[in-house]
């Protein structure tokens, strides 16, 4: 018990000391999608362990960008229609952590439309996994009101 008590708060002094990203685009505002553009929100709620983890997400298709994805944050990326790769990878020469295999997920962002992901990422032991689904806008909404939106100008500290 003293064992696991010790873990807990030493990884707690050190999580102050990690590089981390801090959202500074403000919270959600339910704004309209400028006319013929579409809308793609990623969200990430956390809440374990592996929380502190930050990936890089890259959305690339018509137009590209990149931002950093910490807990309880989300991005939100107003696009031309059309087919999109969403590679969630380990961000290079950062210092964050990423525990998880890169992976990609492509989709079709529809005209007038918001596509609404979250990234969900679990770890048990040395086991890590993450994945990007598709989820009910109703959800989104829900818990977007709690997190602060990350702009592609958010870099590291």
């Amino acid at each position: 018990m003293k064992k696991l008590l010790g873990i807990v708060i030493i990884s707690l002094l050190l999580s102050g000391c990690l590089p981390k990203v801090t959202p500074t685009g403000g919270s959600f505002s339910g704004l309209k999608i400028e006319p013929d553009k579409s809308r793609i929100i990623i969200l990430r709620k956390g809440g374990s362990l592996i929380s502190m983890d930050t990936p890089a997400v890259n959305i690339s298709g018509t137009t590209s960008s990149s931002y950093y994805l910490p807990s309880k944050a989300f991005i939100q990326e107003d696009i031309i229609a059309g087919k999109y790769n969403i590679i969630i990878k380990k961000p290079e020469g950062t210092g964050l952590v990423w525990r998880m295999a890169p992976f990609s997920l492509e989709v079709q962002a529809k005209k007038n439309e918001t596509l609404y992901l979250e990234l969900k990422a679990t770890s048990i032991g040395v086991l890590h996994s993450s994945k990007l689904e598709v989820i009910d806008g109703v959800y989104a909404l829900k818990n977007l009101e709690i997190f602060q939106r990350v702009l592609r100008t958010d870099r590291v500290k």
